[in-house]
This record gives structure tokens, sequence and C-alpha cells, in this order.
């Protein structure tokens, strides 16, 4: 059964929170491996605490008296849920910059035939599964074995029903402390212009802070006096598992109207100010999606060089200057560096504030007092260099694979060295420009020698383009490739086509019209060729296969390939026209963007749009070698295979 776009898209952006694709075989072993190795520490923790717990409240249940054991299971209780809740929002800092839709989607996603709505409905479905199978997972085990562990004679209401109200305690604070989360991190996409798009790293290093920090607080809970009044009273008022421990004994007794109900409110109305937070956003950034695309690449660069220069001004050593930086270019490679240079250090950070605090919660005047104050002051510089290292480290051997990398893989191999920075040359002394056929204007067959004369806006864009380029040919020799229509496996250019008569219909616009046509493969061949062959320089190509045809013969051929029947449905250019011009003018009064209109149309509706690529089969020595009728059945397997047909 073929998935849907919705279903695909839904599918990949899961995939992608939970094992970053960016990752090497390397890489994702080794994170396989870290989540196998937290797992089982996991479990072994959770066994260890089972015995722990089963042996306190066995000893508490033989007293004469049950305060005991019901102080400590309301501390306990308390604490059980702070870890969860620890643990979840640790994760979803980790995946802060993939819970909306980033720079990558708008640039990748965009341009395919996907609509916006699918694009965010994906994303948004995708991080509530993700987030789901982190909570549950997170949950479970706590959820089950702490009430059971914690039973006995002395326990105030029955063991199913214990085990209920915790876990919708744990469930629902896991469940918000991630939504929490993914609201700040949406908030920050919605209030921070795009040019100071890195301050969310900050947000994301001070989150790892907070919740680090109160790590302290946390695992002093079991010996803190938790009650229906406490609960109301600074700090535990102001901590959000105190919330939802205030669910869990609410399911135990809804008719109780003390702190542990308004606790309960509170957490009601946290959960949906934060749910209500993400969708805002998600629809603000759906609304304003442009606004994803970010600053120029080119920016950073920028940045870097500026830094080497302020550090040459303040008069450091070159040696010096060059680490700062190599650092910096270093964690400019990708947002994933600065993240984890981000996490690491926030750890760091988060341990010298514990020991800060443990500090200051000692007994004023004591000598313990004084020898841990002067632990934490001696610590705090030897602890900040310490995660600066492991910081730097950590995001140096990322083992990724990216693009923006290649000048740190290049130089690894000493032998190879000269070899490879010569093949860097050889690629940027020859650029290859790809334009495209809509320069040239409609023709049955032009070639190089034909006027251009575009008729599209995009044919006007892509001349203005390549005439920029081809008038510095006297400082860098260039080669112009100027592709038709182009198809084949992970190519879209005829996907409309495909799924249209995929559904039964041939739609032929107005009378016989032709077109040129070329497999993606033979068009990356043809562009390798182009570069590499000296005769390439400085020239102009059309690449195509060798004939031109008739878009009713493609139609059918598209049919033979899906092995559907199709109705052929004659449509007038003047219609097509039309819709063209009633799409646009809708998209623009709705405040969107069409890839159909009027310009569209335009081109749709023109007799032929043919090349010659003899002369490309003439210098070049190259010629188109995959049949229409075979790279049609590839194309059309790779669609289905996909799920989009």
């Amino acid at each position: 059964m073929t998935r849907g776009p919705f279903a695909a898209l839904t599918r990949y952006f899961v995939s992608v929170l939970l094992a970053p694709p960016v990752l090497t075989d390397l890489g994702a072993d080794y994170l396989r491996r870290t989540i196998a190795s937290l797992v089982a520490m996991v479990l072994v923790a959770g066994i260890f605490l089972t015995r722990v717990f089963f042996r306190k409240y066995a000893d508490l249940g033989g007293l004469t008296y049950p305060d005991a054991y019901l102080r400590a299971l309301q501390s306990d209780t308390l604490l059980m849920i702070a870890v969860p809740m620890l643990i979840v929002g640790l994760s979803a800092v980790a995946l802060c910059p993939l819970l909306f839709p980033d720079e990558t989607d708008y640039q990748v996603l965009t341009p395919l035939p996907l609509a916006r709505t699918t694009i965010f409905a994906a994303k948004l479905a995708a991080v509530a599964i993700a987030s789901g199978i982190i909570v549950l997972a997170v949950s479970a085990l706590s959820s089950f074995w702490f009430p059971l562990a914690t039973g006995g004679r002395r326990a105030p209401h029955p063991a199913l029903a214990r085990v209920m109200a915790h876990a919708v305690g744990t469930v629902t604070g896991s469940a918000w402390m991630f939504s929490a989360i993914a609201a700040l991190q949406g908030v920050s996409l919605v209030l921070i212009p795009a040019s100071w798009r890195r301050l969310g790293l900050a947000l994301q290093g001070g989150l790892i802070v907070v919740l680090l920090a109160s790590v302290p607080f946390i695992t002093r809970l079991p010996a803190a006096a938790i009650s229906a009044d406490s609960v109301t009273a600074w700090p535990l008022a102001a901590f959000p598992p105190t919330w939802f421990f205030g669910v869990e004994q609410w399911l135990l007794q809804p008719d109780r109207s003390d702190g542990y109900q308004l606790m309960a409110g509170y957490a009601s109305r946290a959960f949906v100010v934060t749910v209500a937070a993400i969708l805002i956003c998600y629809a603000v950034l759906y609304r304003t999606a442009e606004r994803l695309a970010g600053p120029a690449h080119g920016r950073g660069t920028v940045r870097h060089r500026q830094g080497f220069s302020l550090a040459q001004r303040s008069g450091l050593q070159p040696a010096a200057a060059g680490v700062i930086d190599f650092v910096l270019a270093s964690l400019a490679r990708s947002r994933l560096h600065q993240s984890v240079f981000v996490m690491v250090m926030g750890t760091g950070l988060a341990i010298l504030i514990g020991q800060i605090a443990t500090a200051l919660a000692a007994e004023p005047a004591s000598p313990a007092e004084s020898r841990a104050m002067l632990q934490a002051a001696l610590a705090a510089p030897l602890l900040t260099s310490l995660a600066v290292a492991l910081a730097l480290r950590a995001a140096f051997l990322l083992p990724i694979d990216r693009a923006a990398a290649w000048q740190f893989r290049i130089t690894e191999e000493p032998a190879a060295r000269t070899a490879a920075l010569s093949a860097v040359v050889s690629c940027f002394r020859v650029p290859v420009v790809i334009s495209s056929l809509a320069v040239a204007g409609p023709g049955d067959r032009v070639d190089e020698e034909t006027p251009c004369s575009p008729i599209s806006l995009y044919g006007k864009s892509k001349w203005e383009g390549e005439s920029e380029v081809w008038k510095r040919r006297d400082r860098t020799a260039v080669t112009v490739i100027r592709p038709p229509v182009v198809y084949g496996p992970r190519d879209f250019g005829l996907y409309d086509m495909y799924r249209t008569v995929a559904k039964g219909l041939r739609p032929e616009i107005g009378g016989r019209k032709l077109i040129s046509i070329i497999h993606a493969r033979d068009l990356a061949e043809g562009i390798v060729r182009a570069g590499e062959a000296p005769e390439g320089a400085n020239q102009r190509f059309y690449l195509a296969n060798g004939e031109a045809v008739e878009v009713s013969a493609v139609l059918g051929i598209i049919q033979r390939a899906l092995g559907t029947r199709a109705v052929r449905v004659g449509i007038p250019d003047r219609v097509v026209r039309f819709l063209g011009a009633v799409v646009e003018d809708g998209a623009r009064l709705a405040g969107k963007r069409s890839m159909f209109g009027r310009d569209k149309a335009l081109e749709m509706t023109q007799k032929a749009w043919g090349c010659s690529p003899a002369k490309a089969e003439k210098l070049l020595q190259w010629k188109a070698r995959i049949p229409l009728e075979q790279g049609m059945k590839e194309t059309a397997a790779w669609y289905k295979s996909q799920g989009l047909l």
C-alpha cells in the first residue's frame, strides 16, 4: 500500500528527530550504542531503585504510626515525577533545532511539489510522534514499578489506582516539559530576527544550565516535607513537577480542595498555554515561512574573518590568532556543531552552579561551609576550562557528513593532499553555470546561434544571470548549460504529469506541441563532461535527447510506464491562460505564492520548446544515452517506491 506525501514526509521528519541524517555510518552506530547504553543504565537504575524503595517502605510499613511512611511516600512520589521530567527536558533541549521547520526544510522542500500545509502539518505530526515516543519510553518504567514498590498495608489507596494516577502524573508532566521547551523554541523563532538566529543557541545553552542546575534541588526532595500546605509555598509552588504531583493527588482524591487541587489547576493551565503557544508559533511561521530561509550563508565566513582580524589587531601572536580562527571556523561548520558545544558547556556550568548551591546550602559559619566554599572557588576556573575543552573536542570530533566540512577532511591524508587541492582548484577554474532553455524562448529546434528572447519572468531572470557571468569570461573561463525539461528518479520536473495520469486523466493542452527532454543522469554526465573538457571553456551548450517529442507522446509513454488507463482531456490554450490568471490573482489575495500563474500558463501554451544538442555532441563527444521509454519507467518506479503515486 503506497503512502501519500504527508505520511512519507512525517516518517522522514520522525527519523530526523530520532536519528539526524547528517551522521555518518560511524556517527549513527555511535548514536545507537549510546542510546542502548542509556537504556541499559535506566533499566539497571530501575532495578536498583526498586530494591531500595521496596526495602525502605517495608521498614516504614512496620512502624507503629503511619506518619513517617506517608511523609516519605509524598516526597518520593514528587521525586519520581521530577526525574522523568528532567530526562525528557534534556532530550527536548537536544532536539530544539528540529522541533520547527527550519532553513533546510524551507530550502529543500518548498521547491518540491508539496503544499506548505503538508510540510508544516507533517512536521507537527512528527514532533508529536517523537515526543510521545520519548515521553512514554522515559515514563513507562517508573510509572509501573514505583507505585508497586512503595505499596503495602500503609498505602492510602489501592495499588491499581496508584499506578494509574502516577502514570498520568508522570506522563503529563513529561509531555508538558517537552511542549514547554518546544514552545520556548517556537517563540524564539518568531520573535528573534533571522540575522540574530544564533541567539537560539544561547536559549538552548540556558535551558541546559537551568535543567541541570535543578539536579541538586531534585536530589534533596526525599528529605523535604511535602504536604498540601508546603506545595503552595516557595520554592515548591514554582517547581513544575509539583504541579503534576498535584494532578496525581487530585486523581486519587478528586473531591479535595487544598493545595494539591491548586497545583493541578496550575498544571492544566500550563499545559493549555504551552500547546497554544506551539500552535500559534506554527501558524505564524506558516504565514511567514520565508523568514525560515535565514541570513545569507556567506555571512558566517565574514564573521570568522572579522574575528581573525580583531585577534590580529589585539596584538596576539600569529599562532594564537590562527588557533582562534580555526576554533571559530570549526564551530561555524553547522548548527549541529554549535549545539554540541553549547550542550557540553551548559553541562559544565550546571555542575559548577550545583557545587556553588551546595556550598551555600551548608550551615553558616561552619568549617564544612568554609571548605565547600573554598572548593567551589577553586573548582570554578578548572571546571570552566574543562567544560570548554570537552565541548570543543566533542564539536571537533563529531562524526557527521557535511559538505561544509570538506576543507577539514581534504588534508587528512598527506599523500593525497596535493592532488586533492589541485582538484579543488580545477573545479573553480571552469565554473559551469546551469541556465535553461527558457532563455532562448519557444522554437522547434533552437541552437546556440539562435538569438535569445525569453517570454517568461523565469526565462528573463535566467538570461540576466547567465549574461552577468558571461561578461566575466575574459577573467575566468565559463561554461553555460541550457537544459530543457528534465525528468528522472529524484527529479520532480514531470511529477505533476505522472500524478495526473495515475489518476486516470491525460490533459493535452491546445493542439500539437513539441518539447525537448533529457534524463537527469544524462544531464549530469553532460555537465561533468562540459566542465572537464577543454573544449567546453567559454561555450554554451544545449543538452537534450536527439529529437523533440510531442507532449501527447510523452503522456502516452507515462501511461504505459504506470500501467494505467487514462482518459484524454483536451484543454484549449485560452482556458489554461485564464486559469493561470485566476490562480495567480487568488494566491495574491490570499497572501500566498503559487507555482502556477500567468507566467507558467504562457510557457505551457507555446507550440514548441525544442533545442538541438548537436554542438555538445560534436565538441564534447557527449550524447544522451537513456531512451525515453526506459527513463520514464525508471522514474515511475522511483515515484512508486517513495509512495508518491
